[in-house]
């Protein structure tokens, strides 16, 4: 069975447990999370979503 590719758009909380969740699927899909700062970033940009 060929893996399903995922790309998550955030790394908020309900992002990362979506894609924790993904990832314990049996290896079913293949999970990238593509974000501008990942939570604990220290850049004064950083604001948690």
């Amino acid at each position: 069975m060929t893996n399903k590719r995922v790309v998550v758009l955030s790394a908020g909380v309900f992002s990362l447990t979506t894609a924790i969740l993904l990832l314990q699927q049996e290896k079913r899909f293949e999970v990238t999370v593509v974000v501008k700062h990942f939570p604990g970033d220290f850049s004064s940009e950083f604001t948690s979503p």
